[in-house]
């Protein structure tokens, strides 16, 4: 699939569309041309979002591919910076591990993982190779912000302003890009943090920024779903993400509660659970009761490639008939993440499968032999030579892009499309639980529930319905789109006529290149004289 950037309307365009692998997320949609236009016409913060299934990462993979901005695209996790092609926030920033205060010292009444301004550059400085990337970027692109903490995204804020020497502007004077859906993960807070960070912020939610209240953003609502045509079971979702599931809703899903699962319904079937022990047992039941001789299959590693970001395990252990299930999408399109499929061989040469069709009445899907996949971890950086933004790789990671799925959690479905599934939600500990499993499911037809779905765990966070509401009474978004390409194009014309930047460069070069950067000050100072001069003629 390739796309174009139409430069005349900002928006998006596909050009000679593949066939689509599970949904049809590639379908464009009036609101994420909106999203392109705003992204690429003017400088206003944007938080898109949209229910499970609105192709919200589908949206970012077009952007990155077209936009002529630069760009850095970030995760507050390691397997969520993969599967969106980028890097972790903590990585990017080089932020110690903890909480961050939004304050210049700490209150002297705090101790233990707590961070404040002064300690964040005097103890964990930017290395010259981040400094160069953040001075020069454009756009930072925050993917899953739904597990993006407000005090995590205030030391962005602040780290932008101080490398960039622009402290009167939101991250320097960069946009940012924050996509997700607030209904799935939340923040992982522990209680003696959120403690603390209540004297500065509401919840924990990134909405609760210093930075994002104090500078607004446009919110953008993809609103076209993919995933779902039944209309029963999107009305039944959307009383999920809205707190007002009904006795009727839970009614109707009940129905499709099991006592006893037959072999016949839980054939090349997958089984989502609220915990990861609960996945591992159903796993390791369910591999052991196989017959035949186990096989053991190593990743290889090299260079700087954390365990912490290892996309499945480092040793996969299989037998014939093991149902696995793929985690990555393919570039000749065999298979997509979260495609099921079946163990049918192992020798020496590899693994044999066959897919899973999705429908029990079609007969056995195609057979397919397996292929080793490589990840990247990388890090952006300034080519010196070419001064265009790069992407360096630091390791990789090589291992077949499977994983035993008679069972998986919750957690890690997100993102993932099933025709049939079994749902096993009754103890359902997080908000927003039990509407993350069902929306996995393409219809109702395919509900199989294991445990009867209990109204006291079906609500969603009422931070996250507040601030969802409070979206629908913001200005309508054509208005903000054009004010903000008006504001947009006085800062390009103002900065084209400034030189402050070229400036920085100068103080840059010489902290960073001493030795290749000898400046007389009579030079420095005529430029400055004439940068006045320049902005004296603009205010007439």
């Amino acid at each position: 699939m390739s796309f174009t950037y139409d430069a005349s309307a900002s928006v998006l365009r596909e050009v000679n569309p593949d066939l689509k692998p599970a949904t049809d997320e590639h379908v464009e949609t009036e609101m994420a041309t909106l999203a392109a236009r705003f992204v690429n016409s003017t400088n206003r913060h944007v938080f898109l979002t949209g229910k499970a299934g609105t192709g919200k990462t589908t949206f970012l993979h077009k952007l990155a591919a077209s936009t002529h901005k630069r760009y850095v695209i970030l995760a507050p996790t390691g397997i969520a910076a993969l599967n969106a092609k980028g890097v972790t926030i903590h990585s990017q920033f080089l932020l110690p591990f903890g909480s961050f205060i939004p304050e210049r010292q700490l209150p002297a009444d705090i101790t233990g993982q707590f961070h404040d301004q002064d300690t964040l550059t005097r103890r964990h400085p930017l290395n010259a190779i981040r400094r160069n990337v953040l001075r020069e970027v454009d756009l930072l692109i925050i993917d899953e912000v739904s597990m993006l903490r407000a005090d995590l995204l205030d030391a962005i804020d602040f780290r932008m302003r101080a490398v960039r020497q622009n402290r009167y502007q939101s991250f320097g004077g960069a946009q940012v890009l924050l996509i997700g859906d607030l209904y799935q993960l939340p923040p992982v807070v522990k209680d003696d943090e959120l403690r603390v960070l209540k004297r500065w912020y509401a919840s924990p939610h990134f909405f609760e920024s210093k930075v994002i209240r104090e500078h607004g953003y446009a919110h953008i609502e993809l609103d076209k779903i993919f995933r779902q045509q039944d209309s029963n079971f999107i009305h039944i979702l959307n009383n999920l993400r809205n707190n007002s599931v009904t006795q009727e809703d839970v009614a109707e899903l009940n129905k499709h509660y099991k006592p006893e699962i037959s072999v016949k319904d839980s054939e090349g079937v997958i089984t989502l659970t609220t915990h990861n022990y609960k996945a591992d047992e159903l796993n390791q039941r369910a591999l052991a009761q196989l017959p035949g001789k186990s096989h053991i299959f190593e990743s290889e590693v090299e260079g700087d490639f954390p365990e912490s970001m290892y996309p499945v395990l480092s040793r996969i252990e299989l037998k014939v008939g093991a149902q696995v299930m793929f985690v990555k999408n393919d570039m000749e399109k065999a298979y997509f993440n979260g495609k099921l499929a079946k163990v049918e061989s192992m020798d020496k040469d590899g693994i044999m499968v066959r897919m899973d069709t999705g429908d029990s009445g079609s007969g056995p899907g195609m057979p397919y032999k397996l292929k080793r996949e490589r990840w990247e971890n990388k890090r952006y950086v300034v080519n010196a030579s070419t001064k265009q933004q790069d992407e360096e790789v630091l390791g990789t990671f090589e291992q077949y892009p499977i994983k035993l799925a008679w069972a998986i959690t919750v957690h890690k479905s997100q993102g993932l499309t099933f025709t049939k599934a079994i749902v096993d939600v009754g103890s359902a500990f997080a908000p927003g639980q039990v509407y993350v499993a069902l929306s996995r499911l393409r219809s109702l037809d395919g509900l199989i529930l294991r445990t009867r779905i209990d109204p006291s765990v079906v609500s969603s966070d009422r931070d996250v319905v507040a601030f969802t509401n409070r979206g629908f009474e913001q200005e309508p978004l054509p208005l903000q789109l054009k004010a903000s390409q008006r504001e947009y194009l006085k800062l390009l014309l103002a900065g084209t006529f400034d030189f402050s930047d070229m400036l920085r460069k100068v103080d840059y070069t010489q902290k960073d290149h001493p030795e290749t950067a000898q400046f007389e000050d009579e030079q420095k100072t005529a430029l400055m004289l004439f940068r006045k001069s320049c902005a004296a003629k603009r205010t007439r």
